[in-house]
């Protein structure tokens, strides 16, 4: 499956094509994977106080890593 990415407007909807398609190429294990995303970026933790900013950097980054590699394996 190849998208058009040469502007910024193709690689949005590329992107946008990629996760509607997700659940057809990946079945269980997308909706798994975007349902824990999902969770992970939005309901997990409701506050951080402010001197635990290393569990806050490092959530970030779990936060970060997630997503883009979740967007890697649909762009396969």
């Amino acid at each position: 499956m190849d998208f058009k990415q040469s502007r910024i407007g193709e690689i949005l909807d590329s992107e946008s094509e990629m996760v509607i398609r997700g659940t057809d190429r990946y079945g269980p294990y997308f909706i798994n994977a975007s349902e824990f995303n999902s969770m992970l970026l939005n309901g997990m933790i409701k506050s951080i106080k402010a001197d635990r900013f290393m569990f806050t950097i490092f959530l970030s980054q779990v936060r970060k890593y997630f997503t883009l590699r979740a967007m890697r394996r649909l762009m396969r």
